[in-house]
């Protein structure tokens, strides 16, 4: 009968765990600034959270825990680069870790509605926007794909990115007026 429930239990955890790499990556780019050495930090972060999986408390927040592991795998990836003169200090770590802690509740309301609001999108401005943000292509890319001039696509996504801002501004407008 364990063998069931530590079987059960690595599952779960394998989906919190798959669930929270997006935010984890984003919040490990953003306490060291650079893409590719957040993409090691997170590797070794999943090993730590591996490995610990039997401490993680299921009644508490997976990505706060995460997160926190996330933080001292950071801390000790700035450690081993102390040698290097462009390194952040652990006091600036901890300043931008406390600026971050209250974001992650609210950004993944906003990445639903971003998904939502991405749907209500004509089918050119959802292939741009694949092609620019998914694709990272340059506007003069695009254009000659979509046979343009590079100023129509670059309104094109002036005016999607604005139109995505106010959908989700209004939709989270709806939302507090329903709740209150």
């Amino acid at each position: 009968m364990s063998g069931l429930n530590n079987t059960k239990r690595a599952e779960s955890f394998v989906v919190l765990l798959t669930g929270a790499q997006c935010d984890l990556q984003t919040y490990i780019a953003y306490l060291v600034g650079n893409p590719d050495d957040a993409q090691d930090i997170l590797q070794d972060t999943n090993l730590v959270l591996w490995r610990e999986a039997s401490r993680y408390d299921a009644k508490r927040p997976f990505l706060a825990w995460a997160k926190t592991v996330a933080y001292y795998q950071v801390l000790t990836f700035f450690k081993k680069r102390s040698r290097d003169r462009l390194v952040f200090d652990q006091d600036m770590v901890l300043l931008l870790a406390e600026a971050d802690s209250g974001h992650h509740t609210g950004m993944q309301e906003r990445l639903l509605l971003l998904d939502a609001c991405f749907k209500k999108l004509t089918q050119m401005q959802r292939a741009v926007m694949k092609w620019r943000y998914y694709r990272d292509w340059p506007v003069r890319r695009i254009a000659k794909k979509f046979e343009c001039s590079e100023a129509s696509i670059s309104m094109l996504l002036t005016r999607t990115r604005r139109a995505l801002a106010e959908c989700i501004e209004r939709s989270l407008a709806d939302k507090r007026e329903a709740g209150a």
